[in-house]
């Protein structure tokens, strides 16, 4: 891709993560993702880029009511003036799902829901695991609290990690930009991020999820008994509504789908091992908070 065309992507990509609500309004309820990727005619991909509405469902046009149809272009006027009219798409995605399950790393005692631990982190001085706020506060979400920490003085879901017993989240969020727990392991001394393999997370840095493109491979730690597999990047930034008490994503990396239940808090790392996200869901798709955002909420560091 040329300099010129990423940068034309980067700015669409930064209207639609500010214009994604009204555009979700068109068929409210049904449309649940926009991104910019690559139109298909009659399961050709062509050699241009269009905005791409994920909807549960399609529907015939003559079904919808006056305001619902998406249109077949797009005008999008940047704030510096700059003005786009974009060929638009529409991508059948079915409902997305929260993948916490039975037998994986982190269990959920309080309501019996499951998840996996994807990395350990630290401040410095203690570790934490890191997981979902879904898996780790499943039951807070349900009170209507999106947002844990102790100075809360909520009760937290009790949970166990890799068998060990009687932990909480120390701290977690579920908001437009992240999903994510954080949960207090102790002194973080002996404790590695090991992949498996001979192979540790490579702790110097992460992935800015602008550097991936469609057709990037990554690789996926679905669990880490299972080993690996490898994965395949469909968009660096899409919009999207999960259909769950009004929550709104405003950026999540959309992958080829690999995921099952279970696999929400699992790990994805680039082939030099630097961390790219977490799962959160799937529908057609696999999708990742970027880890980049998660060290924006918390400054944990990678250990």
């Amino acid at each position: 891709m040329n300099p010129r065309t990423k940068r034309k992507i980067n700015k669409i990509q930064e209207y639609l993560r500010t214009h994604y609500q009204e555009l979700f309004g068109i068929n409210n309820g049904n449309i649940v993702g926009v991104r910019v990727g690559r139109k298909k005619k009659a399961d050709k991909i062509m050699n241009y880029n269009a905005v791409i509405f994920h909807v549960i469902s399609k529907t015939e046009p003559l079904r919808l009511e006056d305001g619902q149809l998406i249109p077949a272009r797009l005008n999008i006027v940047l704030e510096d003036g700059t003005a786009y009219n974009l060929p638009t798409d529409v991508e059948e995605v079915g409902e997305f799902q929260f993948q916490y399950a039975i037998g994986d790393n982190v269990d959920d005692n309080t309501v019996g829901k499951e998840g996996t631990l994807g990395l350990f982190l630290t401040d410095g001085v203690n570790a934490y695991a890191l997981t979902n706020y879904h898996v780790a506060g499943w039951n807070l979400m349900q009170q209507g609290y999106n947002y844990y920490d102790q100075k809360t003085g909520l009760i937290p879901d009790n949970l166990t990690v890799s068998g060990v017993a009687g932990l909480a989240m120390y701290y977690g969020q579920i908001s437009k930009t992240i999903d994510a727990a954080f949960i207090n392991l102790g002194s973080a001394g002996g404790i590695t991020n090991n992949l498996g393999g001979g192979n540790q997370v490579n702790n110097q840095g992460y992935v800015d999820p602008d550097s991936l493109k469609q057709g990037d491979t990554l690789i996926a730690y679905r669990n880490i008994a299972s080993g690996s597999q490898y994965v395949t990047v469909a968009s660096n930034s899409v919009q999207y509504d999960p259909q769950y008490k009004g929550i709104l994503f405003d950026r999540v990396i959309a992958l080829d789908r690999y995921s099952e239940a279970g696999d929400s808090g699992s790990l994805v790392v680039a082939q030099d091992f630097r961390v790219v996200g977490i799962v959160v869901g799937a529908d057609k798709y696999s999708y990742l908070i970027p880890f980049s955002a998660i060290y924006a909420f918390s400054g944990l560091n990678i250990i």
